[in-house]
C-alpha cells in the first residue's frame, strides 16, 4: 500500500493522506473518509474505519482522508469552525481527488463517522460527485450533545452574549455564534426531508450508542425510504459508537453494499 500525503492549495490548505493499491491498475474508485468531531479531530482511523481501508486497498479502491479546519495538521481556531466549513473542506479535498492520477472521478463516495456524518450528508444533498454515502454513528439533527442540553439550548440560553460576539462552550470548545446558527438551521435532518440526499446511502449503527444516535440513524433510513430513495439501515446490538467491536462484520456489510449498488 502507497500513501500520498497532500495539503491543498486552496480554502483551508486542509491537509490529508490518500492510500492507493502499491500497483494500481489505472484509474480506481475512490472512498473518502470524513473523521468525527472533537478538539484535536483529524484523519487518523482506527478499528473498523483502518480494517474498511483495507478492504478498499484488497479490492482496488483507493481510500482517502483529511484533517478539518482546526483539526490535526490543518490547524486553526477551531472556535470558529462551523459545519457549512466543514462541507467545504470536503469538498475541496473532492476537487483534489479528481485531478490525481490513480482517482476515477466518477466513482466517489464518502464513508462519514459521526459529526462527519452531518458533513457527509450535508455535501451528497449539494453535490451529485458523491456517488454513496455510509454513515456511522449518524448525526442527523440537532441531538448532539443533547446531555447537556445541545446547540439549541446553548445558543438559546447564550444568546445576547454570543450575537454581541462573545464565544460559548460546547463538547469542550468555545465557539462563535455562527457554529450554532449553522448548526441548528442546516442540520442535514432538513435536506433528507426534503429529499435532496439521493445517492444510495448505508446507516451502520451501535446500539449501545446513545439514544440520540440510534434514533438519528433510524430516522435518516426512514426519510429516505418514504422519498423512494436508495437507503439501508443495519444494526448492531453489540456495537458502539465506533463499530469497534463489531468491525469485521460491519466491514463486510458495507462492501456488500457496494457490491448491490454497483460501486
Amino acid at each position: 500500500m502507497q500513501t500520498i500525503d497532500f495539503r491543498l492549495d486552496a480554502g483551508d490548505k486542509n491537509y490529508g493522506t490518500a492510500y492507493v493499491p502499491d500497483n494500481p491498475a489505472g484509474r480506481m474508485p475512490v472512498i473518502l473518509y470524513c473523521h468525527g468531531g472533537g478538539m484535536g479531530c483529524n484523519g487518523n482511523i482506527g478499528g473498523a474505519f483502518e480494517k474498511m481501508r483495507d478492504r478498499a486497498i484488497g479490492q482496488g479502491m483507493s481510500f482517502v482522508t483529511f484533517d478539518c479546519f482546526a483539526g490535526g495538521k490543518t490547524g486553526g481556531d477551531y472556535g470558529k469552525m462551523t459545519y457549512a466549513r466543514w462541507v467545504q473542506n470536503a469538498s475541496d479535498v473532492l476537487d483534489w481527488i479528481r485531478t490525481q492520477d490513480f482517482a476515477d472521478a466518477a466513482r466517489m463516495g464518502l464513508i462519514g463517522y459521526s459529526c462527519g456524518s452531518t458533513v457527509g450528508l450535508r455535501l451528497a444533498a449539494q453535490d451529485a460527485r458523491v456517488r454513496f454515502l455510509c454513515c456511522v454513528g449518524a448525526c442527523v439533527t440537532v441531538h448532539v450533545g443533547m446531555g447537556g442540553g445541545g446547540a439549541a439550548k446553548c445558543f438559546c440560553d447564550n444568546l445576547d452574549a454570543l450575537l454581541s460576539g462573545e464565544r460559548r462552550n460546547l463538547f469542550g470548545v468555545d465557539f462563535e455564534k455562527d457554529f450554532f446558527i449553522d448548526d441548528i438551521c442546516n442540520a442535514p435532518v432538513h435536506a433528507l426531508h426534503d429529499g435532496k440526499v439521493t445517492c444510495p446511502t448505508l446507516f451502520l449503527q451501535g446500539l449501545k450508542d446513545n439514544a440520540y444516535r440510534c434514533s438519528d440513524a433510524r430516522l435518516g433510513y426512514d426519510l429516505m425510504r418514504r422519498k423512494g430513495l436508495s437507503a439501508k439501515l443495519i444494526e448492531y446490538p453489540d456495537g458502539d459508537h465506533g463499530l469497534w467491536d463489531v468491525a469485521e462484520q460491519a466491514v463486510n456489510d458495507l462492501f456488500y453494499w457496494l457490491d448491490e449498488i454497483s460501486f
